[in-house]
Protein backbone atom coordinates (compact mmCIF):
# COMPACT_ATOMS: atom_id res chain seq x y z
CA UNK A 1 0.00 0.00 0.00
CA UNK A 2 1.64 3.28 -0.67
CA UNK A 3 0.23 6.84 -0.51
CA UNK A 4 -1.12 7.12 -3.94
CA UNK A 5 -3.64 9.71 -3.12
CA UNK A 6 -3.17 13.67 -2.52
CA UNK A 7 -6.19 13.13 0.14
CA UNK A 8 -4.35 10.58 1.91
CA UNK A 9 -2.83 12.43 5.04
CA UNK A 10 0.19 9.92 6.22
CA UNK A 11 -0.71 9.51 9.99
CA UNK A 12 0.44 7.41 12.77
CA UNK A 13 -2.02 6.34 15.16
CA UNK A 14 0.46 5.50 18.79
CA UNK A 15 -1.17 2.76 20.96
CA UNK A 16 -0.59 1.92 24.12
CA UNK A 17 0.28 5.35 25.65
CA UNK A 18 -2.31 7.38 27.84
CA UNK A 19 -5.15 6.63 24.88
CA UNK A 20 -4.90 6.36 21.24
CA UNK A 21 -2.44 9.50 19.96
CA UNK A 22 -2.59 10.38 16.32
CA UNK A 23 -0.42 12.66 14.51
CA UNK A 24 -0.22 13.94 11.03
CA UNK A 25 2.40 15.74 9.40
CA UNK A 26 3.36 17.87 5.91
CA UNK A 27 6.27 17.15 3.61
CA UNK A 28 7.96 20.39 4.81
CA UNK A 29 8.14 18.23 8.25
CA UNK A 30 9.34 14.60 6.69
CA UNK A 31 13.33 14.63 7.73
CA UNK A 32 11.87 15.45 11.83
CA UNK A 33 9.42 12.21 11.64
CA UNK A 34 11.80 9.67 9.79
CA UNK A 35 13.70 10.11 12.28
CA UNK A 36 11.36 9.07 14.81
CA UNK A 37 10.16 6.37 13.52
CA UNK A 38 13.71 4.92 12.68
CA UNK A 39 14.38 5.98 16.77
CA UNK A 40 10.63 3.92 17.78
CA UNK A 41 11.42 1.25 15.39
CA UNK A 42 15.13 0.67 16.88
CA UNK A 43 13.63 0.49 20.22
CA UNK A 44 10.73 -2.30 19.69
CA UNK A 45 8.20 -0.88 17.85
CA UNK A 46 5.69 -1.94 15.30
CA UNK A 47 4.15 -0.43 12.60
CA UNK A 48 1.09 -1.83 10.83
CA UNK A 49 0.08 -0.13 7.82
CA UNK A 50 -3.43 0.89 7.76
CA UNK A 51 -6.16 1.47 5.29
CA UNK A 52 -6.89 5.21 4.90
CA UNK A 53 -8.80 6.91 7.27
CA UNK A 54 -9.91 11.15 7.21
CA UNK A 55 -9.34 13.11 9.60
CA UNK A 56 -11.27 16.30 9.06
CA UNK A 57 -8.82 17.96 8.14
CA UNK A 58 -11.04 20.58 6.01
CA UNK A 59 -11.49 24.49 6.79
CA UNK A 60 -13.63 25.44 10.06
CA UNK A 61 -15.15 28.69 10.76
CA UNK A 62 -14.72 30.30 14.17
CA UNK A 63 -17.63 30.44 16.66
CA UNK A 64 -17.21 32.58 20.32
CA UNK A 65 -18.96 29.69 22.35
CA UNK A 66 -22.07 30.69 24.82
CA UNK A 67 -22.57 27.16 26.47
CA UNK A 68 -20.93 23.98 26.70
CA UNK A 69 -23.47 22.21 24.67
CA UNK A 70 -22.06 23.88 21.59
CA UNK A 71 -19.21 23.12 22.25
CA UNK A 72 -20.12 19.25 22.25
CA UNK A 73 -22.21 19.73 19.16
CA UNK A 74 -19.30 21.52 16.95
CA UNK A 75 -16.84 18.21 18.48
CA UNK A 76 -14.02 20.14 18.21
CA UNK A 77 -12.67 23.54 19.89
CA UNK A 78 -9.83 26.32 19.73
CA UNK A 79 -7.74 26.18 22.45
CA UNK A 80 -4.63 28.36 23.70
CA UNK A 81 -1.37 26.98 23.70
CA UNK A 82 -1.30 26.89 27.70
CA UNK A 83 -4.33 23.71 27.29
CA UNK A 84 -2.76 22.18 24.20
CA UNK A 85 0.77 22.14 25.86
CA UNK A 86 -1.02 20.26 29.06
CA UNK A 87 -2.90 17.98 26.43
CA UNK A 88 0.36 17.33 24.99
CA UNK A 89 2.76 16.83 28.33
CA UNK A 90 -0.17 13.83 28.96
CA UNK A 91 0.97 11.55 25.91
CA UNK A 92 3.27 9.78 27.87
CA UNK A 93 6.45 9.69 25.32
CA UNK A 94 9.07 12.48 25.36
CA UNK A 95 9.88 12.42 21.37
CA UNK A 96 6.31 12.10 20.37
CA UNK A 97 5.99 15.20 22.83
CA UNK A 98 8.99 16.89 20.97
CA UNK A 99 7.76 16.82 17.51
CA UNK A 100 4.42 18.04 18.19
CA UNK A 101 5.78 20.93 20.45
CA UNK A 102 8.40 21.92 17.79
CA UNK A 103 5.47 21.92 15.41
CA UNK A 104 6.74 18.87 13.16
CA UNK A 105 3.79 17.16 13.46
CA UNK A 106 -0.28 17.79 14.41
CA UNK A 107 -2.44 16.18 16.39
CA UNK A 108 -5.86 15.15 14.76
CA UNK A 109 -8.77 13.25 15.62
CA UNK A 110 -10.34 10.61 13.48
CA UNK A 111 -14.12 10.76 12.25
CA UNK A 112 -16.35 9.89 15.06
CA UNK A 113 -17.77 6.08 14.61
CA UNK A 114 -15.36 5.03 12.06
CA UNK A 115 -15.45 2.07 13.39
CA UNK A 116 -11.75 0.00 14.25
CA UNK A 117 -8.36 0.72 11.98
CA UNK A 118 -7.98 -1.46 9.58
CA UNK A 119 -4.25 -2.79 9.08
CA UNK A 120 -3.14 -4.41 5.86
CA UNK A 121 0.68 -5.50 7.08
CA UNK A 122 3.35 -4.95 9.31
CA UNK A 123 5.82 -2.21 7.38
CA UNK A 124 9.20 -2.75 6.75
CA UNK A 125 10.77 0.55 6.74
CA UNK A 126 10.59 3.68 8.17
CA UNK A 127 10.29 5.28 4.56
CA UNK A 128 7.05 2.92 4.11
CA UNK A 129 5.70 4.54 7.29
CA UNK A 130 6.49 7.98 6.66
CA UNK A 131 4.60 7.76 3.63
CA UNK A 132 1.24 5.97 4.74
CA UNK A 133 -1.12 5.99 7.54
CA UNK A 134 -0.15 3.53 10.34
CA UNK A 135 -0.52 2.43 13.94
CA UNK A 136 2.26 2.05 16.19
CA UNK A 137 2.58 -0.41 18.56
CA UNK A 138 5.32 -0.56 21.69
CA UNK A 139 7.17 -3.54 22.14
CA UNK A 140 5.57 -6.30 25.15
CA UNK A 141 7.55 -5.83 28.29
CA UNK A 142 7.09 -7.80 31.63
CA UNK A 143 6.26 -7.04 34.75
Amino acid sequence: MTNSSASEQPAITWLNMSGDVTITWDKADEAAMLALIEKKMSEGYSFFLSQPRFFGLLGSRKVPLKSIDQAQAAGKVLADDRLVGHAVSRICDPEVEAVLRENKARLVESTKNSGAVQTTRRAVSAAEVLQNQSVAIRPVVGG
